[in-house]
């Protein structure tokens, strides 16, 4: 429910000026349908506080947070299920014809297995929460995937209209600072290197370095940064509370709330409270990246 195990993060430059009931009319448009008789896949607005029977609405709004969940629905049709009886047909076309099949006949052929095995198939339906911070400008999204982010955008757009939106941080940025965290250990405050990261050759690319459980502050790392590697992903913990990997994309990875404060003893009285306080930190850890990132 509140498991924000990968985190999007995203600048808004224009302010949402909708009322609750006009944010809500605009997410019913767009809500949750299942997929259609010949459809892969398909995403929606569902409820998210899905724990709420009572409760159906699609925008949580709290202390200027609009919460909000994204259901996604795919048939499961492994591509070589449809190799196979692609290549049983065309054995027997042939076998029957005397003659090869044209590749045409076989696009077409193709088409018509796939319509009839995804009636059949079964699906796969996956959440992921997103919030807009307003009094940030921030967008939040719980992925760090960034074909489901870029179609989870696209909905949001097409539900609320032109959104200006950019990535929080640039990918150099990232890079450049990553590195130089290392070489200086000069971070900013709150915030301390855990034994993890990944060194790339950016220019010459010369392979990559995976570093688990290793002192990054060591000769080693040192000589691997001289020699032209760039710091792309680095574990970070900030104020003892919340500890995540930090990619050049941008995003959190494998994060996790350490803090015993964190601990969700019942989700469905205190919703207000942990939401409140996990999105209030995370924004905090994205901004202070955002300044400590400009170039």
């Amino acid at each position: 429910m509140l498991n924000f195990n990968s985190l999007s993060c995203y600048k808004l430059k224009n302010k949402i000026l909708f009322s609750k009931e006009i944010i809500e009319k605009k997410l019913k448009t767009f809500s949750f349908k299942s997929c259609g008789k010949y459809e892969y896949t398909r995403i929606g607005w569902s409820d998210p506080l899905s724990f709420n029977k009572k409760n159906n609405e699609l925008a949580y709004i709290y202390n200027n947070k609009i919460l909000m969940c994204i259901k996604k629905e795919e048939k499961i049709l492994p591509r070589i299920v449809i190799l196979q009886e692609l290549n049983k047909y065309i054995k027997e076309y042939e076998k029957k014809n005397k003659k090869k099949i044209s590749n045409e006949e076989k696009k077409n052929i193709k088409e018509e297995i796939i319509n009839n095995l995804i009636k059949k198939a079964f699906s796969k339906f996956t959440k992921n929460m997103l919030w807009i911070d307003i009094d940030n400008d921030l967008i939040i999204i719980n992925t760090a995937n960034i074909k489901d982010t870029e179609n989870i955008i696209s909905l949001l757009r097409k539900s609320l209209g032109s959104l200006q939106i950019e990535p929080l941080i640039k990918k150099e940025a990232i890079e450049i600072t990553l590195t130089n965290w290392i070489m200086t250990q000069k971070l900013p405050s709150n915030f301390s290197i855990l034994k993890e990261a990944e060194l790339k050759d950016i220019i010459k690319d010369n392979g990559t370095i995976k570093c688990t459980n290793q002192n990054l502050i060591s000769e080693e790392i040192f000589r691997h940064i001289k020699a032209g590697k760039r710091v792309t992903k680095i574990g970070l913990i900030w104020n003892k509370k919340i500890q995540f990997v930090l990619s050049n994309s941008g995003t959190l990875q494998r994060i996790k709330f350490v803090d015993k404060n964190y601990i969700k003893k019942d989700i469905k009285e205190y919703f207000d409270f942990y939401f409140n306080k996990i999105a209030n930190d995370i924004s905090l850890i994205f901004n202070c990246f955002k300044k400590t990132m400009l170039i």
